[in-house]
């Protein structure tokens, strides 16, 4: 419930005080606005990058690449162009020795399962698939082919209860492209402890795995789009189930002429779920590649002392890059982790929004056309750069909302009471107002995008032209002339830009073609205005003296 009402009140009063003080259609919402603060903050530090040239240097000793690294910042790169020049001068042809081999065994962990924002991050790096045509596929998936765990969770864990059941899921996936998994997934030991399984983690939903519904199903009645993301959650299950990634890192330390140059390879010594990556590098995006040729060292083998004579030094220049601009899975990632550097590390819940609603943030986004989807980015349009640059910090600030987000649940595990949350909401909502009411009018003006037709008689703002009328810019004027109005409609005439403009400069305007019903005819006449000072406009006619004509004489 107070979700539902914080929404509100700071949507619709934000947007509505907004789109009345700039007389323009604005719209605001309580997560909303961070997000697209985020994407014009991007875009803002790529149209404002200038790049800078950077050196580096790469020495070759018989059959080994070496990189230079700096004693100093162990950086390997330098933005000293005469310095990286004579050090390749000085160090071309000359004699290396290797000074130090160094093993490191290292692991990278089987992933958890998914939750709703890591699968559409992913289905939109793999597929290119909005975090709305996701979540869409999943909820057809779950709702009407019964074949998904609920989608719109934020939990990557299972229960102890469900691990009884992970193999009958699996051994579900048992035809066409599932089979190898269900073969792989059969011959699984899941009495262990498993990094996936916690009762902490799951509170109303836990992770996204498929059903074991999936035994009976035929899969020839699924779109090629749904197959996709089907797939996609058997192959991330398995490989939440598989041993860990292990490999041996080496790194070489080679000593030319007092400078350090490093090597760095990795042997594989198990490759574990990272198997199943190889998944998505086939044609047909099913099929697992044979391993056998990986664990093959990617740098040669050295010893320590071992010498190259003749080294081949070069100095390569690069350019530094801009940050890139977000693509759905990106944002995804930036609105979960927002205000993450505000909170303590035991903080539950941080981000904006929720797994359920950050896809439709995303599309209200786009169409309130204050974002566009370019291929896979989402930028900012020109009118939602307006609107964040308008817009006072604390309506776009991506921490606060973040801190409500977790108030929100901790309101939902009784440790909050829902006063204290609507409190802070009505302090955000008084200070919107109190700063749309210091905006100064020449602010207000900001959105007019339209030339004006000349200036107000009553308050001596601009003039607009609306689809009815022409308006007063200052929304507290009720100055207007309408198009349609009785005076001239009597006289079968419409007002026109060219009368208003007139009007408005001098106060009245010759009119050709009024027509007169009493003597069905057209005449030509002066038209007067006067408004008084609550805008009520009063129109007048003048007739213009007839010039005398000449007599001329007859012959």
């Amino acid at each position: 419930v107070s979700r539902a009402e914080a929404d509100w009140l700071v949507g619709i009063n934000a947007t509505r005080a907004l789109t009345c003080k700039y007389n323009a259609q604005l719209s605001c919402g309580r997560v909303q606005t961070p997000t697209l603060a985020m994407i014009a903050k991007r875009e803002e530090k790529i149209r404002s990058f200038i790049p800078e040239s950077y050196y580096g240097m790469t020495a070759k000793g018989q059959n080994i690449m070496l990189t230079w690294q700096d004693q100093k910042s162990k950086s390997y790169r330098s933005f000293d162009k005469e310095k990286m020049t004579g050090l390749m001068k000085k160090l071309d042809e000359q004699k290396a020795v290797v000074e130090e081999i160094k093993k490191t065994p290292k692991k990278t962990y089987a992933p958890l399962l998914y939750d709703l924002t890591e699968l559409q991050r992913e289905a939109n790096q793999r597929f290119g698939y909005s975090a709305k045509e996701t979540l869409n596929i999943m909820q057809r998936l779950y709702e009407n082919h019964k074949v998904l765990t609920y989608p719109r969770t934020d939990s990557r864990y299972l229960s102890k209860d469900i691990v009884p059941t992970i193999k009958d899921r699996l051994e579900a996936c048992g035809t066409g492209p599932y089979r190898k998994l269900a073969m792989t997934a059969k011959k699984k030991d899941l009495s262990g402890k498993l990094a996936f399984v916690n009762d902490a983690k799951v509170s109303d939903h836990h992770a996204i795995i498929p059903t074991v519904e999936l035994a009976e199903f035929e899969l020839s009645k699924l779109r090629d789009h749904e197959q996709k993301i089907l797939f996609l959650i058997a192959v991330h299950t398995v490989e939440a189930m598989e041993e860990d990634h292990i490999f041996m890192e080496t790194e070489v330390e080679v000593r030319c002429q007092d400078e350090i140059f490093k090597a760095k390879g990795k042997v594989v010594k198990q490759i574990g779920w990272k198997l199943f990556e190889e998944c998505f590098k086939n044609e047909d995006g099913f099929a697992i590649e044979n391993p056998a040729d990986v664990g093959k060292d990617s740098i040669p083998q050295v010893e320590v002392n071992q010498k190259f004579y003749n080294v081949s030094a070069a100095k390569t220049e690069h350019f530094t890059a801009p940050p890139k601009p977000y693509s759905e899975d990106t944002l995804l990632a930036a609105m979960e982790t927002a205000g993450n550097k505000e909170f303590e590390e035991d903080t539950e819940k941080k981000g904006l929004g929720t797994p359920a609603t950050r896809a439709g943030i995303i599309e209200k986004l786009i169409a309130s056309r204050y974002a566009v989807r370019k291929g896979k980015q989402i930028l900012p349009t020109e009118d939602g750069k307006v609107l964040i640059e308008i817009l006072p910090d604390f309506l776009k600030s991506a921490s606060m909302t973040a801190e409500w987000e977790n108030q929100l649940l901790e309101m939902e595990q009784g440790r909050m009471v829902p006063d204290q949350f609507m409190a802070g909401i009505e302090k955000l909502l008084s200070m919107m107002l109190n700063h749309c009411d210091s905006l100064p009018e020449e602010e207000t003006r900001r959105f007019q995008k339209k030339e004006s037709m000349g200036t107000c008689p009553v308050c001596g703002s601009l003039v607009y032209e609306g689809k009815k009328n022409f308006y007063c810019g200052n929304r507290e004027c009720n100055f207007c002339l309408w198009k349609e109005n009785k005076y001239l409609q009597s006289m079968e005439k419409d007002m026109d830009a060219r009368m208003a403009a007139e009007l408005l400069k001098n106060g009245s305007v010759r009119v050709k073609d009024l027509y007169s019903r009493k003597k069905d005819m057209y005449f030509e006449a002066d038209l007067h205005m006067d408004a008084d000072e609550k805008g009520r406009v009063t129109f007048s006619l003048s007739f213009p003296e007839k010039k005398p004509t000449k007599k001329h004489k007859r012959k």
